[in-house]
């Protein structure tokens, strides 16, 4: 672990990570650490790992903040909600629910999104709606939003 200069605040959570991979059977232990098992695809290979090899790594070793993943495209919280294939699914039966709801109504629905992040799930509901279906207010407190 110390040739991989791994701070020692992350060494406890790599051992798990590690363990973890091998009860998976996705590692084996080696003389020199862990191998990978055959069968499993090389990060470089699968297109979800692209890049974050060098983002954990930066992290691990104190170079990047853990926090910049809360920002970060690929590793921040929304963003595999959104990549999940019920995701379109779920955004879109939403939206016919508004649609109905003002229709009935006979004016817009108004709808509070508190904690909106970058906005993304708004983005993705508003697209498919008009002003005269909903009046949407997003509320965010974190320092750095959008």
């Amino acid at each position: 672990m110390n040739s991989l200069a791994i701070q020692p605040r992350w060494q406890a959570v790599v051992e798990r990570w590690l363990a973890f991979l091998v009860t998976q059977r996705r590692l084996k232990p080696a003389a020199e650490g862990y191998q990978v098992c055959a069968g499993e695809e090389r990060e470089d290979e699968h297109p979800h790992f692209s890049g974050h090899d060098l983002t954990l790594s930066q992290i691990l070793r104190g170079a990047r903040n853990e926090l910049s993943l809360l920002n970060d495209a690929q590793w921040s919280p929304e963003s595999p909600a959104f990549n999940h294939p019920a995701s379109a699914p779920y955004i879109q039966e939403l939206a016919t629910i508004c649609q109905q709801l003002a229709q009935r109504l006979q004016r817009p629905i108004r709808l509070l999104e508190v904690g909106t992040r970058t906005g993304r799930a708004a983005e993705s509901l508003l697209a498919q709606l008009n002003a005269g279906q909903i009046e949407y207010v997003g509320l965010e407190q974190s320092r750095r939003c959008c």
